[in-house]
């Protein structure tokens, strides 16, 4: 008794032997006096500020028969916690156990459940935190049911509301940058007048292929282009011959249409021919 009443720190006028003289046993203590050896028989400790897991110094109570621990509505209520431990089981004497009002969590041992059942136990407990074996595997079954359901809707309005904002702030750099240059689309053709125009009459050369020679040009809304002209070797071929030239431009036209549908950084646009 003095290992739990320091453990709890019980702050009743405990003092001297629990049981004897009669008169001055313990309050909230029965005592047995049949036999010469007197035994605790029951034990009072409701409303008594008891806090913490439940003291494994009870188990030397081997004569116990009754351990109240609830809360009373008193001034200082019990706030026992943790989980009900299996070792109250084996006293044997034990015939009512009240651990009302507490904070206690997790399972019942089966064997003080089993006690129970079998009417050797008056076992009262809080429902709402306790269970049994059974009873908390269809609480975490319905906790399960709840969960999923929750947490698959949330992670479905989240990635929305991601969506969302990168929508908008796409959005907002597209205004920003404003329309792009207006760039003919498609496989334009132009005529020579319109690429003597746009050349300035081919007026500057940026480069020479073997093929022909590339001249800087500039569309009707400012865009920088680059123009190639093939060169025409027709001249300078006898009749019958293999053309060159037509080979040339043959080649220039497949080039022409595999640039119109490839699209690279590192390669400037392809407009037309």
């Amino acid at each position: 008794m003095e290992s739990i009443k320091s453990t709890y720190k019980v702050e009743r006028f405990w003092s001297g032997d629990p049981c004897s003289p009669r008169i001055y046993r313990w309050d909230g203590i029965g005592c047995s006096y049949s036999n010469s050896n007197q035994h605790i028989k029951s034990l009072n400790l409701s409303s008594s500020g008891l806090q913490g897991p439940i003291a494994l110094a009870f188990r030397n109570l081997s004569f116990l028969e009754s351990l109240g621990m609830h809360c009373s509505q008193g001034f200082i209520e019990n706030d026992l916690q943790q989980n009900v431990p299996e070792f109250l089981a084996d006293l044997k004497h034990l015939k009512s156990l009240n651990l009302k009002g507490n904070d206690l969590t997790g399972f019942i041992p089966e064997s003080l459940m089993k006690k129970s059942k079998d009417g050797l136990l008056t076992l009262s407990v809080d429902d709402q935190n306790l269970c049994n074996s059974h009873s908390c595997q269809e609480k975490n079954k319905n906790k399960n049911n709840i969960l999923v359901p929750t947490v698959v809707v949330t992670s479905v309005m989240l990635l929305l509301v991601v969506l969302v904002i990168i929508w908008i702030i796409l959005r907002k750099r597209k205004r920003k940058r404003g329309p792009g240059p207006l760039l003919p689309s498609g496989k334009r053709r132009f005529t020579y007048s319109e690429v003597s125009s746009i050349t300035n009459n081919f007026n500057k050369v940026i480069g020479k292929g073997g093929y022909g020679i590339v001249y800087l040009g500039f569309l009707e809304d400012g865009t920088k282009i680059a123009v190639k002209m093939i060169k025409d070797y027709s001249s300078t071929i006898p009749k019958g011959s293999s053309s060159s030239s037509s080979r040339a431009s043959k080649e220039f036209q497949v080039e022409a249409e595999l640039l119109l549908t490839v699209h690279h950084r590192n390669l400037a646009s392809f407009i037309g021919y």
